[in-house]
């Protein structure tokens, strides 16, 4: 019950004492359920006590409360979900939170309301008074505030450590593309390096044949310019044969 309620922390100690060991009552919402899970304890010889609220088997009346200043109806200053609503009249339906312990008093005696104080002194509609110092460093509703509180930061953190981790998927998987697209780009300016290298070599020598042809052509042009020389003469002495 105490993770389905809350309210201003004026009251914690005027709900805390009115609920009493209830505010630890499991809920369901049939009694077939309550079954089967106590089923599961008896099975299991699950120690300690347990107890519970099933919503189809309770009957909760709403009640008319008296119109006054000085009390107001305990189950106004709760803050639950409406699907809970029998629970909560069950339990919190019957007490009015007074000014003090003289008007709970009075409107216990006329109106048969369960009457409190802020400090948590009670009146029941039987007539029965109960009182005394309650120590509010050890509100259960306090603490329960804390533990809801721990826990959204705990799935908060929960949630950021998975959505990092999501990120980091993320972005270790668009490094690898990366890595790869320059890995391929590096292959292909490797072959394109080798290309250029032995189109490089292929240059020079081409140019070293060149050069040793150009070295060769004063030569070659002075032997063709003798040959034609020494052909010219042949033709001329052959000539000669032919007048003689």
């Amino acid at each position: 019950l105490i993770e389905l309620i809350d309210c201003p922390e004026t009251f914690y100690t005027s709900v805390e004492v009115t609920a009493g060991s209830r505010l630890f009552y499991h809920v369901f919402d049939t009694d077939k359920q309550v079954t089967r899970v106590i089923v599961e304890i008896n099975k299991h010889n699950l120690p300690g006590e347990n107890n519970f609220f099933p919503i189809n088997r309770l009957y909760a009346q709403e009640s008319k409360y008296p119109e006054t200043s000085d009390a107001i109806p305990m189950i106004s200053r709760l803050h639950f979900d409406e699907k809970f609503r029998d629970v909560m009249v069950h339990v919190f339906g019957k007490t009015l939170i007074c000014r003090s312990i003289e008007i709970a008093t009075q409107l216990a005696r006329t109106k048969n309301f369960d009457c409190i104080t802020l400090d948590g002194d009670q009146v029941s509609r039987k007539g029965t008074l109960t009182g005394g110092y309650y120590d509010n460093r050890l509100s259960r509703l306090e603490l329960q505030k804390r533990k809801q509180k721990t826990e959204m930061e705990i799935q908060e953190t929960e949630n950021v450590r998975e959505n990092n981790a999501k990120r980091k998927e993320q972005v270790d998987a668009q490094i690898n593309r990366i890595i790869d697209d320059i890995q391929r780009k590096d292959t292909v300016r490797s072959k394109h390096e080798m290309k250029f290298d032995t189109l490089k070599k292929d240059i020079h020598m081409w140019k070293e044949e060149l050069r040793t042809k150009q070295e060769a052509k004063p030569q070659k042009e002075w032997k063709l310019s003798s040959l034609r020389h020494d052909l010219d003469q042949m033709k001329y002495t052959m000539e000669s044969y032919k007048v003689g």
